[in-house]
Parts: C-alpha cells; sequence; structure tokens
C-alpha cells in the first residue's frame, strides 16, 4: 500500500481483487487491474454519474443515497475491495523540513507542530507522513497528508454502507502523480493541474511525491457558463461549442476563444501564483534554484482536452506543458492499451494511480 493507506492501517499480508474508485462532485469512475503471466492488464473500468448536490466540493451529503446509488450502477461487478481517491480540495499536503529526531519520535515532533501547517483542531484531524530523501546531518524532509478525521469517517461509511470493504484512502494528487510522472521524471519537480467539472487542482511533485497541493473553483462548469454568456446559447451548445473549438485560432471559433481568454488567463494568473510559492517555499527550505525550477506541466482530468490549451499556457508560462500518458507506468511495456479514447483516458488518471497504489 502507499504511504497515504495508512489512514486505515489494512492488513499488509493480503493480496485482494482490489478495484480502484475516483468520486467527484458530479461523477464517478472506477478500474481494475489483473496479474497476467504477460504482465498487468486492465480487467473492467468505466464510469457513472451523480445527481446534483449529491456531493458538494467533496463534502457527502447523502451518505445512504451516494451507497445505493453505487450499488445500482456496480452491481454487475462483482466488486468488493476498494482502494477510494479523497477529495482533494479537502486535504492538506505539504513538505516540511525539520530537526532530526529519532523514528520512534517523529510522529509526535509532527503533530507538536500540525497546527502551523494544517489549520485544522489537531484533535479533529487523522495526517500520515513520510520521509524524504532530501536531508542533512541535521535536519529531515517529511512530507505530510492530513484530512479531517470526520470526512474519512463518512466516506468510509459510504463505502461500508454501498458494501465495498475500504482498503486504502488515499488523497487525489498523489494517486494523479503516481499514474502520470514517469519514472525517468521522478526525481525532477512536475507541477500537474487536474481540470475537472468543478474545480482545478494544482499539485507540485518531486521525488515521485506530491509535496504541495491547491484547488481553485475554474472549472468545465465555469467554461460553460463562460461561453452561454458571452454567445447567448444554452448549457448544451456550449458545451459542444468548448469540445469544438476551444481555445484554437480558428476563424469559427473565435468567439469561443474570445469567451474563454479572460477564464483561461484567470488561470493562468492562478499558475503563476503557485509557481511563484512554490519557489519561494523552495528558497525557504534552502533548496537550490535548481531543485525548485519546473521542469514540466502537465494537464490531465475530461476538461484538460480544451483544444489549444497546453500550447496556450506552454507559451504564456514559458514552461513545457502537454498532456500525459495516463498509462505509461500501469502499463509501460504492453502495446495494446484498454479501448479509452486518449481524450477520456485523461479523466482516469486518479483511478490508475489509485490502482497501482493498491498493489503497493
Amino acid at each position: 500500500m502507499s504511504f497515504f493507506s495508512r489512514l486505515l492501517q489494512p492488513p499488509s499480508y493480503l493480496s485482494l481483487p482490489v478495484f480502484a474508485l475516483d468520486i467527484s462532485d458530479r461523477s464517478f469512475k472506477y478500474i481494475q487491474f489483473e496479474k497476467t503471466p504477460q504482465g498487468r492488464r486492465v480487467c473492467t473500468f468505466g464510469s457513472g454519474a451523480f445527481p446534483d448536490g449529491l456531493i458538494q466540493s467533496g463534502v457527502i451529503t447523502d451518505t445512504s443515497k451516494l451507497a445505493a446509488l453505487l450499488r445500482e450502477q456496480l452491481a454487475d461487478k462483482k466488486f468488493r475491495y476498494v482502494a477510494l481517491a479523497l477529495p482533494e480540495e479537502k486535504g492538506f499536503v505539504r513538505s516540511i523540513r525539520m530537526p532530526r529526531v529519532a523514528p520512534e519520535e517523529l510522529r509526535e515532533a509532527i503533530a507538536l507542530q500540525l497546527e502551523e501547517y494544517v489549520p485544522l483542531p489537531p484533535e479533529e484531524t487523522s495526517f500520515v507522513y513520510h520521509v524524504l530523501p532530501e536531508a542533512t546531518p541535521t535536519t529531515m524532509e517529511v512530507l505530510i497528508a492530513a484530512y479531517p478525521t470526520e470526512l474519512i469517517s463518512i466516506y468510509r461509511d459510504a463505502m461500508e454502507q454501498a458494501e465495498f470493504i475500504p482498503i486504502s484512502l488515499e488523497i487525489e494528487s498523489q494517486a494523479i502523480a503516481r499514474s502520470i510522472i514517469p519514472v525517468m521524471e521522478e526525481k525532477d519537480a512536475i507541477l500537474v493541474i487536474d481540470i475537472g467539472l468543478t474545480r482545478t487542482s494544482f499539485l507540485f511533485a518531486k521525488n515521485g511525491y506530491t509535496q504541495l497541493t491547491s484547488t481553485i473553483p475554474i472549472g468545465g462548469n465555469t467554461m460553460h457558463e463562460s461561453i452561454m454568456k458571452a454567445l447567448s446559447v444554452p448549457e448544451a451548445k456550449a458545451e459542444q461549442l468548448k469540445k469544438d473549438y476551444g481555445m484554437g485560432h480558428s476563424k469559427e471559433g473565435k468567439q469561443v476563444y474570445d469567451a474563454l481568454l479572460p477564464l483561461i488567463t484567470s488561470m493562468q494568473n492562478e499558475i503563476q501564483r503557485r509557481v511563484e510559492f512554490w519557489r519561494e517555499e523552495m528558497h525557504k527550505e534552502k533548496k537550490s534554484k535548481e531543485t525548485s525550477e519546473l521542469n514540466h506541466i502537465y494537464l490531465c482530468g475530461r476538461e484538460a482536452n480544451l483544444i489549444g490549451l497546453p500550447q496556450y499556457l506552454s507559451t504564456q508560462l514559458q514552461t513545457p506543458v502537454s498532456l500525459p500518458n495516463v498509462w505509461i507506468n500501469a502499463l509501460p511495456n504492453q502495446q495494446v492499451v484498454p479501448e479509452i479514447e486518449f481524450r477520456d483516458s485523461l479523466g482516469y488518471a486518479t483511478s490508475i494511480g489509485l490502482a497501482l497504489g493498491a498493489e503497493e
């Protein structure tokens, strides 16, 4: 299991047929791998929808209804054991530098300074930690992930009501990093931008671990609203125009480009602010400029398919921006990938990473 899985402390000796479940405000995606003599392969995958309001900004408003919907939509899958993503916007991930202490004293040492990094009452917070390799003779680098204990209980209860046994709970960003960052780039500083329907999350990763995250309320829905307002069209038409033209420079799509530009500019500004904060944090931790400089930006999530977006951001940010191969770590040696269109595969980054983490 990944170190985030220790929130549940599952039995390490069990080798279970686990399915990975990524839940967002309006939909869910799942995937299950199986091992064969030829290597790992996708056993099954799919997606489903939730009604508006059932989950709001990562908070489940009705666990019984959510459980019933999952049971109904996944009834034919005979799933039992689940690796689940926790909502990015409710978690806190930070890497901190602290005086070197003995392993048996580390958890208590972190707990004593948790309030400095996590804006939650310590008695209402569950956290896990991982010691990173960047250390000195007197200090150590520690990665902390924290969630409200109540939120963890709610998600776990929802899974159990759906008659699933949760064997791991993991922050979304770490699952994404595990699935899309190539092994050859693990030591690099990477920014991953996950663009969903209701929000966009930023995760800064290094040494294969997410080290800083944040979320803004910009996503596919706000894109639709911008087009609807500018062109006076209904939402379904706005969504189609977004898919057809996006940020491309075609003559036919100029109105769509103009409608989206203020929103994408706002996103660009948010990216720049966070990149600057990342650099300041790295400098504060006395890391070199080379260590803090971003090597690459990846865009994932279904809404990352916006035509022209990688090229636009790459030009504006002066950093390589691209859409990732979400199968690069899950199926590295296979010539045939699952029958998921590339644009759809970007929405499976979290569930793929969860499934890989469940094997660790």
